[in-house]
């Protein structure tokens, strides 16, 4: 194929999806002669996918057609994949490591054999010789080679399939797309052998070991082979590689070891029964809990604490969980809130229904006691648990006995100890409290305890807060779904059939139940933010690095890419003020030196000031469901009735760019920390688990480079969007500028479990680490929010968003909407929802 065949070059490995696409457009009018209007509209069906996606060694696939170019359908897809096939080939061919390549090809075993050589030579498989050897292999070895053979026909047969399809110029086509296919076949042929090595040693390994009298034992059926060959395998050191196989046979020596080298005066254990190994000699011992097991005590933990507290009136429990589940999950009948009135004597209905703030007056004026307070919430807490799975623990031991210290010093210095004095306050379980587990949902990491309370939990303390629960969090943290193996699901107050959101669902699903009036989540996609939304609470997530996050729990902390943040979620706005108050007062910033030294400041918006208030209707990416729609339209028809606001659109800008981007910094691991830990107590991946780390298209493993890359595109996209904002302004100096964004927090209220998989309405402000806050609106009213007749999808996304809509499934749940400000303009942000929910009313029905 000439030269002249590509006029439009390949974009770079890391060009972003725009540049993408317009080499698409030039190749479609170029090459396949369509408009540009035909080749714009064509092209803009490739939405994630940066250039190294255009390159072969990225399709590693079987399937004929690579799912990349599936976008382009059945007829382009094929004839498009080839040309860039070719296209690519033909760069390759020419560099250094494409010359080099076919100089290996020629037959299939000639690039087997040569494949067992280089592994040999550059000591990476050195057990190979060993194995085929050996009288027993050879059988399977011949086997292995007549596999090759019929691999590498049928591999070219199945990699130029797609190839066939183009008529014009097949042939050179063909002998182009072979080059790649073969190139394909090495690698896979260099993990095929590298299976077979490790199947045929281990698997004699794992046969012997539990008969071993020692681990020298163990090594003798392969020789030093096996050690060898798992310190190249593994890339161990000779000392590491030992202490693998001592620990996979149980046989590692403590004190066993230590007397035989003279370290130690004995080699007995403390039981003086016998010698101190992982197996006592003659005995055999379980080594792992199976992860059913673990998640069996979490449970009974959890159980224990519970039994702990005693209700005020009959337990109607069972009555409850007897109901048919129909009735259970209706939010329109209310049951689970009629439930815990029902349960509970009517002084702890009447306390835990009270506002955060109007509880602190009552508790430091003494009309209320911190215990009487702190009791009511832990019994209401227990009914939430046994609706809504929202407990990890109940703290009534430490709780009570904090708040009798609180009561006597009340009575004793006749004021209270600080600006919480007495009021309980839940706490997300991976926020780290001393002494108490810290497993961030993941079953391996049961067990585990914080060494000391996180920062953020010593100031609310000092503030004199009582801690009464902790609550559920998801598997891998990164989930709008709270849903792990330790605990199972949380579900939403308002209907057992959907979710409570994540991944701060047990704090949301608790305090929509008034089990707690405070709480404290994070966020890090709308982990705060979603949860508010489906339970119908308030939930603020705050600009990054203001809010102390020292001393919680994740396998991604540290990671700056996409910081996490902490905040308040609660059942009042004023609740969110003065959590975030008490902490700012403090100081944090002196003793958490990442903090940004910013104290509290709050001032009120009055009717002489001007507000401009943006309203931004979608995403253009997916549309809004109904009751989201209609609840933007209560809220705008009633701002513009205020005199000083005014209402303008908001045009989103490249919201689906900004999914990719913010996507491929969540993992730059491309997730194999998380997958580690799930791994190392064997429990499954939930689905939203898999969903987020496998199925996401951008987690991948990030090289410096790349990491480098990303991190460049996230803030010329946060300058790119600061320049929208700026826009806005109609004067100089930024007069007149959009003050706060009125959005969607999703794409619908509470959705079924295991659906949440849109995250753009909040991931958004993540990506520009902008502040923001939601608010319950109204509830769905299935005689109103029905599906238009007509809808006309933005994107694919969009078409599978618009199936999720049920609305007799998700009657009279929470409606809730999002505002959202500048960065760092927090308090400014709290002043507007404040002056804007007195002028129109917020909310429009009563909550719960």
């Amino acid at each position: 194929m000439t030269q002249t065949l590509y006029t439009t070059p390949l974009p770079s490995i890391n060009a972003r999806p725009s540049a993408v696409r317009k080499y698409f457009e030039s190749v479609l009018i170029e090459r396949f002669e369509l408009t540009p209007e035909e080749a714009a509209k064509t092209a803009s069906v490739w939405k994630y996918g940066d250039g190294s996606e255009l390159r072969f060694r990225a399709w590693n696939q079987d399937p004929p057609i690579s799912p990349s170019f599936m976008l382009f359908g059945s007829q382009l897809g094929p004839r498009l994949q080839a040309y860039v096939m070719a296209q690519g080939f033909a760069e390759w061919k020419s560099s250094l490591d494409g010359i080099c390549t076919r100089g290996l090809l020629g037959s299939a075993w000639i690039m087997a054999i040569m494949i067992i050589i280089d592994c040999y030579i550059q000591k990476k498989v050195l057990p190979v010789f060993n194995i085929i050897r050996q009288p027993k292999n050879q059988g399977q070895v011949w086997q292995f080679f007549l596999s090759v053979a019929i691999l590498t026909y049928e591999e070219t047969n199945i990699l130029l399939t797609p190839v066939q399809a183009v008529q014009e110029e097949s042939k050179p086509v063909r002998r182009a797309a072979l080059w790649p296919a073969l190139a394909c076949l090495i690698y896979r042929l260099q993990s095929a052998i590298k299976r077979i090595i490790k199947k045929e040693c281990f698997l004699d390994w794992r046969k012997e070991w539990p008969t071993a009298e020692s681990a020298a034992q163990c090594r003798q059926w392969w020789g030093n082979e096996l050690q060898k060959g798992i310190e190249s395998l593994y890339n161990m050191q000779k000392a590491m590689s030992s202490v693998l196989i001592q620990m996979r046979t149980g046989k590692i020596g403590l004190k066993a070891y230590l007397h035989k080298i003279n370290r130690a005066e004995s080699s007995l254990c403390d039981c003086e029964e016998d010698d101190q190994t992982m197996v006592p000699s003659g005995k055999k011992q379980k080594l792992v809990k199976s992860w059913q097991e673990i998640a069996k005590e979490a449970q009974d933990h959890r159980e224990a604490s519970l039994a702990q507290v005693k209700l005020g009136l009959p337990d109607l429990f069972n009555e409850f969980e007897r109901a048919p589940r129909s009735i259970q999950s209706d939010p329109s009948k209310g049951v689970a809130m009629k439930y815990a009135g029902a349960v509970l004597h009517p002084r702890d209905v009447l306390i835990t229904e009270m506002l955060p703030e109007n509880l602190i007056t009552a508790l430091a004026t003494g009309k209320l006691s911190a215990t009487d307070v702190t009791t009511a919430f832990l019994r209401r807490a227990v009914v939430a648990q046994r609706v809504t799975n929202c407990i990890t623990e109940l703290l009534p031991e430490q709780a009570l006995a904090r708040a009798r210290y609180l009561d006597d010093y009340l009575f004793e210095h006749k004021k209270p100890i600080g600006p919480l004095h007495g009021l309980p306050i839940s706490v997300k379980e991976m926020i780290g409290m001393k002494d108490l587990g810290l497993n961030a949902g993941y079953v391996a990491w049961w067990g585990r305890t914080a060494s000391e309370d996180a920062h953020v939990l010593r100031i609310l303390w000092d503030a004199g807060a009582v801690f009464h629960a902790r609550t559920t969090q998801p598997q891998s943290m990164m989930h709008l779904e709270t849903d792990s193996n330790l605990y199972g699901v949380t579900v939403n107050p308002y209907s057992r059939e959907v979710s409570a959101g994540g991944s701060s669902g047990g704090e949301g699903a608790l305090i929509g139940m008034r089990g707690s009036c405070l709480g404290i989540g994070s966020d890090i996609g709308g982990s705060i933010r979603s949860p508010a939304a489906n339970c119908g609470i308030f939930g603020f997530k705050l600009t990054a690095f203001r809010i102390p996050t020292d001393g919680w729990s994740s396998t991604m902390v540290g990671a700056d890419p996409i910081p996490g943040v902490i905040g308040p979620m609660s059942t009042s706005l004023e609740g969110v003020k003065i959590f975030i108050q008490t902490i700012l007062d403090s100081k944090p910033w002196l003793s958490e030196p990442a903090l940004i030294p910013m104290p509290w400041s709050f001032t009120p918006l009055s009717s002489n000031q001007r507000l401009k208030i943006g309203v931004m209707w979608h995403d253009n990416v997916v549309t809004p469901h109904p009751p989201i729609t209609r609840a933007l339209n209560e809220v705008v028809s009633k701002l513009k009735g205020i005199p000083n606001v005014e209402v303008v659109d908001w045009n989103a800008y490249l919201h689906d760019e900004a999914w990719a981007i913010i996507s491929s910094l969540y993992f730059t691991d491309g997730g194999a920390e998380d997958a580690k830990t799930i791994a190392e107590s064997g429990e499954p991946w939930r689905p939203l688990t898999k969903w987020i780390i496998k199925e996401n298209p951008c987690v991948k493993k990030l090289t410096p480079q790349k990491l480098y890359y990303w991190q460049e595109e996230r803030e010329a996209y946060r300058k790119e969007y600061a320049k929208v904002w700026n826009d806005t302004a109609t004067g100089p100096n930024g007069e007149g500028m959009v003050d706060a964004i009125l959005c969607p927090v999703g794409p619908g209220v509470a959705p079924a479990h295991n659906t949440a998989k849109y995250w753009g309405y909040t991931s958004q402000w993540n990506l520009l680490d902008c502040p923001a806050i939601v608010f319950p609106v109204s509830k769905l009213d299935p005689g109103i929010d029905t599906l238009p007749n007509e809808f006309h999808p933005l994107t694919d996304l969009d078409v599978e968003n618009w199936k999720l809509y049920d609305v007799h499934k998700f009657s009279a749940l929470p409606v809730s909407l999002q505002l959202v400000g500048r960065r760092f303009e927090d308090e400014k942000l709290l002043a507007i929802l404040e002056y804007i929910t007195k002028q129109i009313g917020l909310p429009f029905v009563e909550f719960p």
